[in-house]
């Protein structure tokens, strides 16, 4: 079930952020410049990297090429019950 994966201390504040993000497609270094210039405090390489890769694993988002992601149904069902 989607509340299961709660178990990251970053999945309740800062997935939301990230599935917020305008994703019908979008490109890798177009996505890291508008996180990073963010001025959140999780805004890093590193943690917008690994935020990534638990998204990917999860299935909330999608990989549809090389630096290319979309969110995906079951990530846009998580991002209506963060809401």
């Amino acid at each position: 079930m989607l509340m299961a994966m709660d178990y990251f201390s970053f999945s309740s504040a800062k997935v939301p952020f990230l599935l917020s993000q305008p994703m019908l497609y979008v490109h890798w270094t177009d996505l890291k410049k508008r996180v990073l210039g963010s001025f959140h405090p999780f805004a890093t390489d590193a943690t917008l990297a690994s935020q990534m890769q638990y998204l990917l694993s999860t299935g909330l988002i999608e990989r549809k090429g090389r630096g290319i992601y979309r969110i995906a149904e079951k990530g846009e069902q998580y991002l209506k019950i963060m809401s």
